[in-house]
């Protein structure tokens, strides 16, 4: 029969492999969460940057469009500013709001994953 002492040494051995074996998880769990979430907001910025240019050489083509059809072409891009300056204003008090909570809600998800 093995000693009290020998017992609570093997205890403490025991102990300190699960800490060691607790701590390497821990670690790699934030870093797969980590890499995930960079990855994500990476493709998503490179997605929101081809969207964007897209978008601006759309708006350049109409507001040309628009400036043949009203005969100065400044006017056009007047005309595409103003729609652009419209919708800024809706998103900047309607969207917050409805954007925001599944924002956070995503965020939340990907981080707890």
């Amino acid at each position: 029969m093995a000693s009290p002492e020998s017992l609570i040494e093997e205890l403490f051995q025991q102990t300190e492999k699960y800490s060691q074996t607790t701590l390497e998880w821990l670690k790699l769990t934030i870093l797969d969460t980590s890499v995930d979430l960079l990855i994500s907001l990476f493709s998503s910025i490179v997605s929101w940057i081809f969207l964007g240019v897209s978008f601006f050489i759309l708006s350049f083509g109409v507001a040309l469009y628009l400036g043949d059809f009203f005969v100065k072409s400044y006017y056009g891009f007047f005309i595409v500013a103003g729609f652009y300056f419209i919708v800024g204003l809706i998103c900047l008090f309607y969207l917050q709001r409805v954007v925001k909570k599944p924002m956070s809600e995503l965020l939340i998800k990907k981080v707890l994953h």
